[in-house]
């Protein structure tokens, strides 16, 4: 009896296991999809990542917000995801969240933020 209980769990475990992966996708099928123009896709790719701290998925998650593509335009949403990608050293998101600062899109105009970033970007 224990082994059948044991069998069963196990072979739910893996379905669940396999499910899960099938959706969650990598990085790399968010930026095929966004090539392609399946923006939505993308996002839906990058989102799990994003909020468990991959980099380059919060900055394309930024993107997207920044120009609307796959998600309704969201300027402080862009900056939210640039600036968790930002903190993490990524340059791109760095420089992207200085310009943010500079025209005071989706943030509060602060030239001396929008250099600082600028200058962690370039460093």
């Amino acid at each position: 009896m224990k082994y059948w209980i044991r069998t069963i769990c196990s072979a739910g475990a893996l379905a669940l296991c396999l499910t899960t992966s099938a959706f969650a996708g990598s990085y790399e099928d968010g930026q095929s999809a966004y090539d392609q123009g399946n923006y939505a896709d993308a996002v839906r790719v990058w989102r799990p990542l994003a909020t468990h701290g991959d980099s380059r998925a919060e900055y394309m998650l930024g993107m997207a917000y920044d120009l609307g593509r796959g998600v309704p335009q969201n300027y402080a949403t862009a900056a939210v995801w640039y600036l968790r990608a930002a903190e993490q050293g990524l340059h791109e998101a760095q420089a992207d969240l200085g310009t943010m600062y500079a025209s005071g899109r989706g943030v509060p105009l602060d030239y001396a933020l929008a250099i600082k970033w600028w200058n962690r970007a370039a460093g």
